[in-house]
């Protein structure tokens, strides 16, 4: 859909690549709020957010799946 709404609300933080899509430029670059509201305004539901330690739990997990 690429509604734009993350980087209105997190321009630091959320960017939209060449098909509109969300994408994270820097998980830090706007305060926590900013970037909450972000996640909540999207229509579509499509972002969320995962602490350090459920990101590494993620790819941890990944690493052991046959591809």
């Amino acid at each position: 859909m690429g509604s734009g709404q993350c980087s209105w609300y997190a321009p630091n933080t959320f960017d939209q690549d060449d098909e509109t899509i969300a994408i994270v430029i820097d998980p830090r670059g706007d305060p926590a709020d900013k970037i909450q509201n972000a996640v909540d305004s999207c229509p579509t539901g499509a972002l969320s957010i995962v602490s350090d330690d459920e990101a590494r739990d993620d790819e941890a997990g990944d690493k052991g799946k046959d591809g």
